[in-house]
């Protein structure tokens, strides 16, 4: 299908109001900036395409016109700074990109190959287009003075597009709901930076923390109950639940069955209202497939797509490589406020299985730092290791032990001796102390790692 010229002229005009009056609109900009606004930021003039993935409502196009607007604030000609949504039918021809290039190179004044300051072009929801990465690597590969800047609610399509076409070319970027550090500032107002899983810097972050551990404590007790998307700070817990439902309404519509073409709706939704009950015990597929009478690969499927788009995350056993043992799984969600909204969780039962799923995101989330799709592990034998955390190559074992008084960390002393960790981390309600390689931490403390 081609585009109209004058459909794609009327939709970049709506789109752009600052090549007028060289602002973003307040209201695209929303309250507060995501700590991953100056990383990307770096990243424009680098030679490569940038991506921003991520599951929906979690401020990727808020981002974007956060961008375009510092681009503006650093003196960037406002002609010079496109953004299209293609969630609009109407522009997604195959021949887009040589229009949108022609209709630019006509308003700079200035032919493509002889740019003399760089375009910044935004393509918002670019998994919609079905040729993207093609047409992109095409302009990319020219060596022009053109910054390609993306966005995708669907992981799948985004990477697997990157995967064939833009390979080596492409930087993607992970935007989920707001990290518990990140809601600590927005909704109480209390900066902390990150002390990494290293030992020594939460042992130092513990005693500078002391002052504001009351707050932290229950901040992260309201993050544990509505998690982190952006837009759910401040709303009451059942405006929050009711809202991440439809949330994971619109997700499994748009990025599921539109394009996976799947209309078992009903399955689908029993598989995950199961998942989140049993947040924290092991599973297996074919216990999943008895309960929502379905088959192993259907189960296998389905939380293959769950995955993409970042609504949970399967933990494998950690073992030795090339062992042929099989074990079940632990599925843990990438946002507790989704887990409890499922649930109607409104009185905040089971902390226990809240914090071990909040502490396995929180490794999830710091491996995606260095890998865009990392495994995540846990351990068992006779006893279990509730997470296991890769960082660098050095294994930390993490047992969540959140009571006033843990004990029987049997199973994180086995696996030290087996897999000769040097350190052991024990998550704790309250305790804070070193035994020896253990450190007991506070799941307050803990959680400020990312």
């Amino acid at each position: 299908m081609k585009i109209n010229r004058t459909t794609l002229e009327n939709a970049l005009a709506i789109q752009n109001s600052w090549w007028k009056t060289k602002q973003v609109k307040k209201e695209k900009l929303g309250e507060f900036q995501r700590e991953m606004l100056l990383k990307i930021y770096e990243k424009l003039d680098e030679n490569n395409v940038v991506s921003i993935i991520g599951p929906r409502r979690t401020g990727k196009t808020v981002l974007l016109h956060q961008i375009i607007q510092k681009l503006l604030d650093d003196g960037i000609n406002e002609k010079r700074i496109v953004y299209l949504p293609l969630d609009n039918p109407n522009v997604r021809g195959d021949n887009l990109l040589d229009e949108l290039m022609d209709f630019i190179t006509s308003m700079v004044y200035e032919p493509a190959d002889d740019l003399t300051e760089p375009v910044y072009i935004f393509l918002d929801e670019a998994h919609k287009l079905e040729t993207w990465s093609q047409q992109i690597k095409y302009w990319h590969d020219l060596g022009l003075k053109i910054s390609f800047i993306i966005s995708g609610s669907s992981a799948l399509r985004i990477l697997k597009g990157s995967g064939e076409s833009l390979l080596g070319r492409i930087d993607h970027n992970i935007l989920l709901p707001l990290s518990f550090r990140e809601f600590l500032s927005v909704r109480y107002g209390l900066n902390v930076e990150a002390h990494e899983l290293d030992i020594g810097k939460i042992k130092k972050n513990h005693y500078d923390l002391i002052p504001n551990q009351q707050k932290i404590k229950i901040a992260l007790k309201d993050y544990l109950h509505r998690g982190g998307y952006p837009a759910l700070v401040n709303t009451s817990i059942d405006k929050t639940f009711q809202i991440l439902l439809e949330y994971k309404d619109l997700s499994i519509q748009r990025d599921i069955f539109e394009i996976e073409e799947i209309r078992n709706t009903k399955t689908l939704n029993e598989l995950i209202y199961l998942l989140a009950s049993l947040v924290g015990n092991r599973l297996s597929y074919n216990k999943l497939g008895s309960a929502i009478l379905s088959r192993v690969n259907t189960v296998k499927r389905y939380l293959a797509m769950l995955e993409d788009i970042y609504l949970v995350k399967e933990s494998l056993v950690y073992k030795k490589p090339y062992s042929a043992v099989r074990q079940e799984r632990k599925v843990f969600f990438i946002d507790t406020g989704m887990v409890n909204a499922l649930n109607m969780n409104y009185e905040l039962k089971d902390m226990p299985a809240l914090v071990e799923n909040a502490v396995a995101s929180m490794v999830y989330r710091k491996n995606l730092k260095s890998e865009i799709n990392p495994l995540q592990h846990y351990w068992v034998e006779t006893k279990e290791v509730d997470v296991v955390a890769n960082i660098r190559g050095s294994v930390i074992p993490i047992e969540v032990k959140y009571r006033e008084t843990p004990s029987d960390i049997g199973g994180l002393l086995r696996f030290m001796e087996k897999f000769n960790a040097e350190n052991g981390i024990v998550v704790t309600k309250n305790l804070f102390k070193e035994d020896g390689d253990i450190l007991y931490v506070p799941a307050w403390l803990f959680m400020l790692c990312v």
